[in-house]
């Protein structure tokens, strides 16, 4: 019993180390959510891609940083949602269940929303297309959630300099 005494004590103190580390970073997230919610003007970000498990951890990583996200997996919940809402960026995919990401660059036209591409197409025309267009970045799939958040930061940083500052 000493060695399963033991292993169990040991086992217990992981868990709680873990659990400690686990809650102090929801704790430190939601200082932040209410602190940029004090200060006026939450980010809002809209994610439209139709891969659920992408989207979740691009959302994930966005709040993380203390944006407000939302995901939609269709052009025509993108139509909805934009009537409705105003959104900072909006990260799009390129190949959507009903139509393209240009389709939705289009819809986001006059609402002064930016634009990132976020997709597998590497095509070179495309990504030219998507720049004449007004995106302001292009990330090719697969990538690295720091880079896309990196990115996210510094697109905001150009067209919002006054709220970012992180």
């Amino acid at each position: 019993w000493k060695i399963y005494g033991k292993l169990i004590k040991e086992i217990i103190l992981t868990l709680m180390i873990y659990l400690g580390i686990q809650l102090w970073m929801l704790f430190g997230f939601y200082i932040k959510q209410c602190i940029l919610k004090g200060m006026g003007h939450m980010i809002k970000i809209l994610t439209i891609e139709d891969d659920t498990m992408i989207a979740s951890g691009i959302c994930y990583a966005l709040e993380m940083e203390g944006y407000e996200t939302c995901h939609v997996t269709t052009i025509a919940d993108t139509r909805k949602l934009v009537g409705d809402n105003k959104f900072d960026l909006a990260i799009v995919d390129m190949q959507l269940p009903d139509g393209t990401g240009f389709d939705v660059s289009d819809l986001l036209k006059n609402t002064n929303t930016s634009v990132i591409f976020l997709t597998v197409v590497d095509d070179e025309n495309t990504i030219v297309k998507a720049f004449d267009d007004g995106a302001q970045d292009y990330i090719v799939k697969p990538f690295s959630m720091m880079e896309m958040v990196s990115r996210v930061k510094a697109v905001l940083r150009r067209s919002q300099p006054q709220q970012v500052s992180k």
